[in-house]
């Protein structure tokens, strides 16, 4: 147990603190937060790509934030990024379309 504190303080030594305060946001305990977050992270990814939005801050500029994956960080996509992505996903769906016929 001791070498797992010293293991945890050197990787974050706040890292129990950021999770309490995460947990008393949420509502919960820090054992059921904890228990949610490895729940969701040992499953593979549930794709959600959807509700883009789009941030402005002085520090990123004016990126488009796309969810991911439910439980997963979010992804800040430069607008020509976000527009190349959209061209690609749409040339792969025409693409996808004409196999299909």
């Amino acid at each position: 147990m001791v070498r797992d504190a010293e293991v945890s303080t050197m990787v974050d030594y706040n890292l129990k603190e950021r999770l309490e305060l995460e947990a008393d946001k949420a509502g919960l305990s820090l054992a059921k937060y904890v228990e949610q977050l490895l729940d969701v992270h040992s499953q593979p990814p549930r794709l959600e790509l959807r509700e883009p939005q789009v941030v402005h801050a002085p520090r990123f500029g004016t990126p488009i934030k796309l969810n991911l994956a439910v439980g997963w960080p979010s992804v800040l996509l430069p607008l020509e990024q976000a527009e190349k992505l959209v061209k690609d996903l749409h040339q792969a769906v025409v693409a996808g379309k004409k196999l299909q016929t």
